[in-house]
This record gives C-alpha cells, sequence and structure tokens, in this order.
C-alpha cells in the first residue's frame, strides 16, 4: 500500500540538523530583546541592535547571490563561514566594552 523510499542517511541528518537550528534561532530571536532591555534599560538601543541582523542580511545578500553565480558557492560558503567566525570572536573580544555601557 505505501511505498518505502530509501533516503540517504545523511540528507535526513542535514535536513534535521537545519531544522534544529531554526528552532534556537527562533527562541533568541523571541528573548533577546528582553535580555537587551534588561542590560541596556533604553528601547532605542535594543530597537537599533535588533535591527542591525536584518540590514546586514539585505546588504549582503544581493552581492553574495551575485558572487555565487560568477565564482562558485562552495567558496562564498566558505567566505561566509569565515566572516561569521571573525564576527563571533569580535563580538566576544567586544564584552569588555560593553560591560562599561
Amino acid at each position: 500500500m505505501f511505498q518505502t523510499r530509501n533516503f540517504n542517511k545523511s540528507l535526513i541528518h542535514i535536513v534535521s540538523l537545519f531544522g534544529l537550528i531554526t528552532l534556537v534561532e527562533g527562541i533568541l530571536w523571541y528573548f533577546m530583546p528582553l535580555y537587551f532591555e534588561s542590560k541596556l534599560q533604553n528601547l532605542f538601543l535594543v530597537g537599533v541592535l535588533i535591527s542591525i541582523h536584518p540590514f546586514a542580511s539585505l546588504i549582503v545578500s544581493l552581492p553574495t547571490g551575485d558572487l555565487c553565480d560568477k565564482i562558485s558557492r562552495r567558496f562564498v560558503f566558505i567566505l561566509g563561514l569565515l566572516g561569521f567566525t571573525m564576527a563571533f570572536f569580535l563580538l566576544q573580544s567586544s564584552q569588555e566594552l560593553c560591560r562599561g555601557v
């Protein structure tokens, strides 16, 4: 009656991982304004901090789509991972600056 499909297990793991990442990201975006408000006590700064990500995504997505077409997707993906890693370490090193705010 039902046909069984032989899915590749690695594909199922990758899709599950992306689903988990999306879930965690959604939870973080829900609680980040509350956390920022408790730390900064300024709603304007909270709005600025929360709006940085969508604006940066808008600015970066157009050129990277063009680069994917011209170069290769794998190379652009690796550049994005390196940029994300550098931004993460920059954020970690700037925590001392934020403690003074």
